[in-house]
């Protein structure tokens, strides 16, 4: 028994959606409404002096509660920033793909040996690595993120603020900005362990 499938232009089909999502008038419906974004994100206050302060501030959580702002809260403790970030090495890990299938995008270094893997929802060879040697933390090519696989979630502390700030200055050509209040830029920079 054979089944007939119609021919279709995937190419008029998909100029077809693109007309339809191109115009902010119309939609393709889902049901659901999402609420207007706010046109900026608001000052942070003078009093605020660190990034976990800020997305905790009274202005962020009512975008949140109002639906208009998602926001990550990375957790300030990690119980395996100790044994699993290792000093930064010469910048040679910054432009590689991944290990194992070569993937330019979405990559991740792991922060106790600075291999690079492909993220969870390429080829996840980032987890893998996790799951073979243990280590735990990661930083993301992406978005300048660490993953704590032991913690399961994202981690912001100045010890991770060397290899964060490689990264930035590799995308983006200027120092990161330093968000952890009146904590002095050198023992973050040198010691790395606070």
């Amino acid at each position: 028994m054979s089944i007939e499938v119609p021919e279709i232009d995937l190419i008029a089909e998909a100029a077809s959606i693109m007309s339809l999502t191109s115009s902010p008038a119309s939609s393709i419906s889902s049901g659901v409404e999402y609420p207007k974004a706010p046109e900026t994100a608001p000052e942070p206050p003078s009093s605020i002096t660190t990034y976990q302060e800020y997305v905790q501030s009274s202005e962020i959580q009512s975008l949140v509660e109002a639906g208009q702002l998602f926001a990550v809260y990375p957790k300030s403790d990690c119980k395996h920033l100790e044994a699993h970030v290792s000093p930064v090495p010469n910048g040679d890990w910054l432009d590689k793909k991944c290990c194992f299938c070569s993937e330019p995008v979405e990559n991740w270094t792991c922060l106790k040996c600075y291999s690079v893997f492909c993220g969870r929802h390429v080829n996840g060879h980032m987890l893998e690595h996790n799951i073979i040697t243990g280590h735990q933390l990661s930083l993301s090519h992406y978005d300048i993120s660490v993953w704590c696989y032991g913690c399961d979630s994202y981690i912001d502390n100045p010890r991770l603020y060397c290899a964060k700030n490689e990264l930035h200055k590799h995308k983006f050509g200027i120092e990161m900005p330093f968000t952890y209040g009146s904590l002095s830029l050198e023992n973050a920079s040198t010691s790395q362990a606070l």
